[in-house]
């Protein structure tokens, strides 16, 4: 059985619930974590929020110029080294430390270079919307590629698949090291 970890970003909550009950409802074994303020990302990052037998990894945030929605904190909650406002490349290349993972993420914009970039630097795959994409698109691409994946296809046939559904789909892209 596949394991899949959703990490769950602000005001994303009925998006990751949905996702999870169709995955679950497929057969596949589904982990959530919620994101309550920005080091919660980090630690994610840095592989402390999931066991490590899972390797795909659904990001369900909200994006903005290309960067991940942080929740945002009263001043004096922040800890010194904080992430404010959005996790952008930057901050994901200095705190990555998953190796060999699948990620996929529904948050508008973080699907171009710089990001895949700081993502696929471990061996990893990333796949997101490079614009801002409508949400019932973003669900419907998740589903259909976790649909395809599941029917025993590998990762560019199920992509292909759930990419060509229609134009908004469209704008998920996937990266990964070239090899």
């Amino acid at each position: 059985m596949k394991k899949i970890g959703i990490l769950v970003g602000s005001n994303t909550d009925l998006e990751a619930l949905s996702i999870r009950q169709s995955l679950e409802y497929f057969g596949y074994e589904v982990y959530m974590k919620y994101v309550g303020r920005p080091n919660d990302f980090r630690d994610f990052l840095q592989g402390k929020l999931f066991s490590n037998e899972i390797d795909f990894f659904i990001l369900c945030f909200h994006g903005i110029n290309g960067g991940f929605i942080m929740p945002k904190l009263s001043r004096e909650i922040y800890t010194a080294d904080e992430v404010k406002n959005k996790f952008g490349f930057k901050d994901i290349e200095e705190n990555i430390l998953l190796k060999k993972k699948v990620f996929l993420s529904t948050a508008c914009s973080v699907g171009k270079k710089n990001m895949a970039n700081s993502f696929i630097k471990n061996n990893s795959i990333f796949i997101a919307p490079k614009g801002y994409i409508e949400g019932n698109s973003a669900y419907v691409f998740v589903i259909n590629f976790f649909y395809n994946f599941f029917e025993n296809q590998d990762i560019e046939g199920s992509f292909e698949k759930a990419m060509n559904i229609d134009a908004e789909t469209q704008q998920f892209k996937l990266f990964r090291v070239l090899k």
